[in-house]
């Protein structure tokens, strides 16, 4: 076993390139993948992606505008999903 290399999806063909020592795709047919110094994903060539000081993700882009955003409690526990006029809560028991 090691790292996915090929898949075929719909009858499609698709490659997977793994450069890195991180076990990150950096491409997967064309399509391009960014990173940041954290090893966080911020580009998957569709969307962007934005984390907090604490890695956590606070908000899904695409084209400049938000897509969904993310808020946490002190304990670092998703609390709410805002995605366009849809909130999601998130409440723990305990």
């Amino acid at each position: 076993m090691g790292n996915r290399t090929a898949a075929v999806e719909d009858g499609t063909q698709i490659s997977y390139i793994n450069n890195n020592n991180l076990n990150q795709y950096d491409y997967v047919d064309s399509t391009s993948f960014s990173y940041d110094n954290n090893g966080n994903l911020t580009d998957d060539g569709v969307y962007e992606y934005y984390y907090d000081c604490e890695n956590r993700l606070i908000e899904v882009s695409s084209g400049g505008s938000a897509i969904a955003r993310y808020y946490y409690d002190y304990a670092g526990r998703r609390i709410a999903k805002v995605a366009g006029s849809i909130e999601t809560t998130y409440c723990y028991d305990g």
